[in-house]
């Protein structure tokens, strides 16, 4: 619902923001109250929400980003394919 909302709403919020003037330019205003908005919202998903694992069931080993084998190391090392010439 909310998000929907969003869509109905926002533009016209949006619109009237962007009259507001700061040092005589306007259209600002609509982006600081966005950010201002997304960060109310990480801020409550940050502190708000609580962790749905249970501590027993989490991983005790540190995680990588990636692995040690990639494909593209694969792909490298291997010879290149010979090509049949161009007639």
């Amino acid at each position: 619902m909310a998000f929907g909302l969003g869509f109905i709403l926002g533009p016209g919020i949006g619109g009237a923001l962007a009259g507001v003037t700061i040092d005589g330019r306007t259209g600002a205003v609509p982006c600081i109250v966005a950010a201002a908005l997304s960060l109310v919202n990480f801020g409550w998903a940050w502190f708000g929400l609580k962790e749905s694992l249970p501590v027993e069931r989490r991983s005790t080993s540190k995680r990588r980003l990636s692995r040690s084998t990639s494909p593209r190391r694969e792909r490298r090392s291997r010879a290149p394919a010979s090509r049949a010439p161009c007639s």
